[in-house]
């Protein structure tokens, strides 16, 4: 689930309903709203993963492979000038550390101009670095 929060037995029915065509499916809910779908069925597997957007109330289901060491995080962005506060800016940001999901909500109505946060994909095999990055002049440094 792509910001925001669902209760797990919503969205359990959800997709028992729409992916349960030929085999069971199971579901583990993890921590930070991601979840776990396991498949009996090869047909179902590929439904899921390759048909459709998924959604419930409104709210996009993002589906990909699992992949060893997955976690998602947030990059925080300390004392980032007004003017860099934008989705094209944060998202090359992201995508140099990962893989970019998405800005935090607040940050990208500029609402909270003092703390800008970028979620990521990041592959914890790697050395996880907490680059600065040079824009315009300025050392810019995320935690």
């Amino acid at each position: 689930m792509l910001g925001w929060k669902v209760g797990f037995k919503r969205l359990e029915a959800k997709l028992h309903r729409d992916w349960e065509k030929e085999g069971k499916i199971r579901i583990t809910d993890l921590p930070c709203n991601f979840y776990v779908v396991q498949f009996t069925s090869l047909v179902d597997y590929k439904l899921a993963l390759y048909d459709g957007l998924w959604l419930i109330a409104d709210h996009c289901i993002l589906v990909q492979r699992w992949h060893p060491m997955f976690m998602e995080n947030w990059v925080r962005i300390p004392s980032l000038p007004l003017e860099l506060c934008n989705e094209v800016f944060l998202r090359r940001v992201g995508e140099k550390l990962g893989k970019f999901r998405k800005v935090d909500c607040l940050t990208s109505i500029h609402s909270r101009g003092l703390l800008v946060r970028v979620c990521i994909e990041i592959n914890l095999e790697r050395k996880l670095l907490l680059p600065s990055i040079n824009v315009r002049g300025m050392k810019l440094h995320m935690e």
